[in-house]
């Protein structure tokens, strides 16, 4: 047998194990239940990132979709005002942040590893205010590309905050996430290093809480149960020098693919998801205490 197919049986072999250990360990995890809200409509079937505002959601749809931001009715998970990014491409749209002024569609998601640069687009909140129906906007861009380690700088990451100075960014490994940041101004960057942490699922969104300082972050392991990981007590940008939570938000016969997280004007905590299966394209909201 050639060396390199033998190295590639025991990675394989190496790696079903781990999987195996991971996914048996997730039947241990404290189990959230999420509510559901309200099913969205088909046209955000892929909805991949989420944001509140303006007494609304808005979520887009991720690789592949258009070019649009949707306005979600919080009660009835109805298409609002349809706002076209004029000057974007959605070649693999995954997150929706906001802080004060901005909302920021990040343009990072890369299954394939295969670009070198990524791009956020910058709307302000200002031009949405002033958008009472559908229409076209132009948006500020953000380009970036990480910096090499270890032989390689193509990360896939579908998970972003804002703090209104830096844009953090969370990569999306099977075992571990790593946290880069950019500045949050249109410009051409090269990400900075953080930190990192043994995550042992795929991260897939974040969301800041102001009022009790802390991150959440949601995702899954595989085919396993889908993952929320809640951040506190950390200190600067070092979000994981803290205390770290993890738990199960349950199979995919229950929230399916979740794709997005966000707080609304209260610090409730929602969750939305793309299609799976016998579970359409929906928004959830999470137990109180998360706002605290």
């Amino acid at each position: 047998m050639h060396p390199k197919r033998r190295i590639y049986i025991l990675f394989s072999l190496v790696l079903a194990a781990i999987c195996y250990l991971e996914l048996k360990a997730q039947n241990k995890l404290p189990f959230l239940k999420a509510k559901l809200v309200t099913e969205m409509n088909e046209e955000v079937n892929e909805s991949s990132g989420l944001v509140y505002f303006a007494n609304a959601f808005w979520t887009m749809n991720d690789s592949g979709g258009k070019n649009i931001l949707y306005e979600i009715d919080p009660s009835t998970g109805k298409i609002g005002r349809e706002l076209t990014i004029t000057n974007a491409e959605n070649i693999d749209w995954e997150e929706l942040t906001a802080d004060d002024q901005y909302i920021y569609i990040g343009d990072t998601g890369d299954n394939g590893h295969r670009r070198d640069e990524k791009q956020i687009y910058r709307i302000s909140k200002a031009t949405i205010l002033k958008s009472t129906a559908s229409r076209n906007i132009k948006s500020e861009i953000i380009r970036f590309s990480y910096p090499e380690s270890d032989d390689f700088k193509k990360y896939d990451a579908e998970a972003l905050i804002s703090d209104g100075k830096l844009i953090h960014i969370f990569t999306k490994d099977l075992l571990e996430s790593k946290h880069f940041t950019i500045p949050a101004k249109p410009g051409n960057y090269t990400a900075t290093y953080i930190e990192k942490f043994a995550s042992k699922g795929q991260v897939t969104a974040a969301a800041y809480n102001k009022k009790s300082k802390s991150i959440i972050l949601v995702g899954y392991f595989a085919f396993g149960d889908r993952l929320l990981w809640k951040l506190s007590g950390f200190t600067n940008n070092e979000f994981f020098n803290g205390k770290v939570e993890k738990f199960s938000l349950g199979d995919l016969s229950l929230t399916s693919q979740v794709e997005a997280v966000c707080f609304d004007k209260n610090d409730k905590l929602y969750i939305s998801n793309e299609r799976f299966g016998s579970v359409n394209q929906s928004l959830w909201v999470l137990p109180d205490t998360f706002s605290k």
